[in-house]
């Protein structure tokens, strides 16, 4: 799999955490179609502005789908989003 375009994650609101920073990690499932067809997270960040936003930007990733013995396949994989305020 390969990806090609990785949202960045809108920061916007994440000030009303009152933290300088943070991280989420998602589980994202990459399928054999070219789409995500699921993200869930698997670590908050412990804002919810950060998480909602790293949900979104992770369900517009665009990817080439992994391959197997020439056929498009499904993968899940772990993406993290850090974000500072600094």
């Amino acid at each position: 799999m390969t990806i090609i375009e990785r949202p960045k994650v809108d920061v916007s609101r994440v000030r009303e955490c009152g933290r300088d920073s943070g991280v989420v990690q998602l589980s994202v499932v990459f399928h054999k179609s070219g789409k995500v067809t699921e993200v869930e997270i698997v670590t908050s960040s412990g804002c919810e502005f950060f998480d909602r936003a790293a949900l979104k930007a992770a369900k517009a990733i665009k990817f080439k789908p992994a391959r197997q013995d020439g056929n498009n396949i499904t993968v899940t994989k772990r993406v993290e989003y850090r974000f500072t305020t600094f």
